[in-house]
């Protein structure tokens, strides 16, 4: 019996790639968003990744907004009418007309848009506004501070964007100035 021994090396390192391929893709998407959305360039920011099941700024802006609080893992928390979690990016300033998330970034962070006027739904304080208009129509924004989903939340409840690059947070009621997060509100 003869064994071909290049083949078989070959055929081990081929089973071996295809066992690395979804492991190393994963891994590269996520470096390619937390370095795309924490650059400290101008201010716009990019990754490569979907926007997130149901809640893309299309489906979005179908109709009127509600924002909402939840009791979450994180505490009282804004999130939509269907209970998908509201973010806010620190590159944007207070009162921005403009979002800092531009090109690849805006598909993984997903404006909330309306068409119309956003409602605050049960405690939910502050001023619900819409200083930016998009072609799928306005971006809604809580106490000055734009408001996006996030791509990798895909059920009500999900705050899996929490953190990422040190500039994204989930939108906290409450929150101190001196915390970690986002003080929307309490600036």
């Amino acid at each position: 019996m003869t064994i071909d021994v290049k083949r078989t090396a070959s055929s081990v390192a081929d089973a071996r790639d295809r066992a690395r391929r979804p492991w190393t893709a994963a891994a590269a998407m996520m470096l390619v968003a937390l370095a795309g959305c924490s650059s400290s360039g101008s201010g716009s920011s990019s990754s490569a990744a979907a926007a997130p099941t149901g809640t893309t700024a299309s489906t979005a802006a179908a109709g009127p907004a509600t924002v909402a609080m939840k009791e979450s893992k994180l505490g009282a928390i804004l999130v939509d009418a269907n209970g998908m979690s509201l973010y806010a990016f620190d590159k944007d300033s207070v009162g921005a007309t403009t979002s800092a998330c531009v090109g690849k970034c805006a598909t993984v962070w997903t404006a909330l848009t309306v068409s119309g006027t956003p409602t605050a739904g049960p405690g939910v304080t502050g001023q619900l506004s819409t200083p930016v208009t998009t072609a799928v129509g306005s971006q809604v924004a809580w106490n000055g501070k734009l408001l996006y989903y996030y791509s990798g939340d895909h059920a009500a409840g999900d705050t899996n964007g929490d953190g990422i690059g040190g500039v994204w947070h989930v939108v906290r009621l409450g929150a101190s100035p001196t915390s970690t997060t986002v003080a929307v509100g309490g600036y």
